[in-house]
């Protein structure tokens, strides 16, 4: 088997919007399968934000904030005094929006790495 359902499901959206004599692909149509294809994915990529690990690097969705690039931004779950704090980017979480979905984020592999 080898790959994750998640890649499974974005593949076959994939495969699903590049058939070339598929009506949608031809009149530039979305293709409802294939999105809710990849909404399926999406619902099994990210977690809700309450079994979020703490103090390792993971990726956060922040639905509401307007000062950041995007919703979904790189953050750590980490112990300060007092608690658990989000740091996104480089400010707290409270500056920027509570996150609401969490995911692990994947990182490339790069040549020469022996980890």
């Amino acid at each position: 088997m080898g790959q994750s359902l998640i890649f499974r499901l974005r593949e076959r959206a994939r495969i699903r919007r590049s058939i070339p004599n598929r009506k949608s692909v031809q009149e530039g149509a979305p293709d409802r399968i294939a999105d809710l294809l990849d909404e399926a994915a999406d619902a099994l990529d990210w977690h809700p934000i309450e079994t979020a690990p703490k103090n390792v690097c993971i990726l956060v969705y922040i639905p509401d904030d307007q000062r950041l690039t995007g919703p979904v931004q790189a953050a750590i779950h980490a112990k300060i005094s007092n608690g658990y704090s989000w740091f996104i980017g480089h400010r707290f979480g409270f500056d920027c929006g509570k996150p609401t979905k969490w995911k692990h984020i994947t990182l490339p592999e790069t040549e020469g790495d022996t980890n």
